[in-house]
């Protein structure tokens, strides 16, 4: 039980991670379009 828990905070947490890298790499995404229109 204890380890099921534990498995579970790790694999949220690099959920969290995850989802972070993904919205920064948008907003780079984002800026780099930005600079091309102009």
């Amino acid at each position: 039980q204890e380890q099921n828990k534990q498995e579970r905070k790790v694999r949220s947490r690099e959920k969290k991670e995850a989802d972070e890298l993904r919205m920064f790499e948008l907003k780079q995404q984002k800026k780099r379009e930005k600079h091309r229109r102009h």
